[in-house]
């Protein structure tokens, strides 16, 4: 039993990072939309394939625990 509880913990922890990399990379597109077509952008297309890995592998992580 004591390892299903450490499986749920785990789950629970990735459930939450995983809330939070949508909502940071929601954040990031929308500053991205309104940034392209400035001259100094703060959010380049780097920044926005960061957050897309991030969000990708915490996708993946949540689908090798269940």
């Amino acid at each position: 039993m004591p390892v299903l509880n450490i499986v749920m913990s785990v789950s629970a922890i990735l459930n939450i990072l995983l809330g939070l990399a949508v909502i940071a990379l929601l954040i990031v597109f929308v500053l991205w939309l309104r940034d392209r077509h400035s001259k100094t952008p703060k959010v380049t297309n780097k920044t926005l394939a960061y957050y897309a890995g991030l969000l990708i592998i915490f996708i993946i992580a949540k689908l090798l625990i269940h």
